[in-house]
């Protein structure tokens, strides 16, 4: 991952990556935080909380970085991010972390890879389909989504045509 600061030809240091106003509102819907408070600079996220090594576990999940779903596959997780020879005191709980090694990712990385990664799932998430491309995408025919929408399949009305979000209908229909 590249750096956030580079010094240009003249040896000026240069911000290279800025985050959106859009970006920042991901993070700091994350965080529970104000977005005032959001400050994205190179030095100034020092070490990881509670709430990084759980956002990110669901970003190893997500990203299909954990090749088993359990204790062990988890500690490989945070493995990535706080050193190799990091170890977890009690299976699945956070605070029994011990980081030993040298720090795979910086936190300044990791901020930086999450505030990408999050605006992309949120804009993913606001991403609205057809009935037909609901269909498609589920592998069922048109009427079987009508019967999914009288059973409470989430979905918007905009004008006279009926939208679904994935993101929506996936969480539906796994509760």
């Amino acid at each position: 991952m590249d750096k956030l600061f580079q010094k240009d030809e003249a040896g000026n240091w240069m911000q290279l990556w800025r985050p959106t106003a859009k970006a920042a509102l991901a993070i700091a819907e994350v965080y529970n935080t104000e977005t005032k408070s959001i400050i994205v600079k190179e030095g100034a996220k020092t070490s990881y909380n509670e709430i990084d090594l759980q956002l990110w576990l669901e970003f190893c999940q997500a990203n299909e970085l954990m090749l088993q779903d359990d204790a062990a596959g988890e500690l490989l997780c945070y493995k990535l991010i706080l050193g190799k020879d990091t170890e977890m005191i009690l299976d699945g709980d956070l605070s029994s972390l011990v980081p030993m090694g040298d720090v795979e990712i910086d936190p300044d990385t990791f901020l930086l890879i999450m505030t990408n990664w999050l605006f992309q799932r949120q804009q993913h998430q606001e991403t609205y389909i057809g009935k037909r491309e609901l269909a498609e995408w589920l592998d069922v025919s048109v009427p079987t989504v009508d019967r999914l929408l009288k059973e409470g399949c989430p979905s918007k009305k905009i004008r006279s045509r009926r939208v679904f979000n994935k993101a929506a209908v996936n969480h539906w229909l796994k509760s």
